[in-house]
């Protein structure tokens, strides 16, 4: 994951709370920027804010507006390095297409205000995606849909 410039700060900061916020994944499929900072829950799909405004994909078919929820998150550190644990997270199409997206944004919906939710990074699908209906994407360690765990965490810092 490429983690965004503000990343470190809002956590020093208390903006996130790795261990009790509601983490999200929102997809789009402009290239987010690292000197991006928000994304802005209030427009009618979310954007992220500060440099790329990237257009979240539109809801529907299975996929809601804010993206789906990140749940089992386990925040642990020792020797100074702090690991994100999480369950993966699966996006469904039903009863028509998602998409395309190429890049699914990490993001707190718990910090700061509806138009100000902190981000945390990124993962690039490296091309466009669109699920058809009944196909599924999974974010989570690696391709087999598992969840991220201490060896391959959410996110790391240390």
């Amino acid at each position: 994951m490429s983690k965004f410039n503000s990343w470190k700060g809002d956590t020093l900061q208390g903006k996130i709370n790795h261990a009790t916020d509601t983490l999200r994944v929102m997809l789009t499929n402009t290239a987010p920027n690292a000197a991006d900072n928000v994304v802005d829950t209030t427009t009618s799909t979310c954007t992220l804010k500060a440099t790329s405004n990237a257009a979240e994909i539109a809801a529907g078919s299975g996929y809601a507006k804010k993206g789906p929820a990140i749940g089992s998150l386990s925040l642990s550190g020792s020797s100074g390095t702090w690991k994100l644990t999480a369950a993966a997270v699966t996006v469904t199409a039903s009863g028509g297409t998602i998409g395309p997206f190429q890049y699914a944004v990490f993001y707190s919906d718990t910090g700061g205000t509806t138009s100000t939710r902190p981000v945390i990074g990124h993962i690039d699908l490296a091309a466009a995606v669109t699920l058809q209906d009944g196909d599924s994407i999974t974010f989570g360690k690696d391709n087999t849909g598992a969840a991220w765990d201490s060896t391959t965490p959410l996110v790391t810092d240390s």
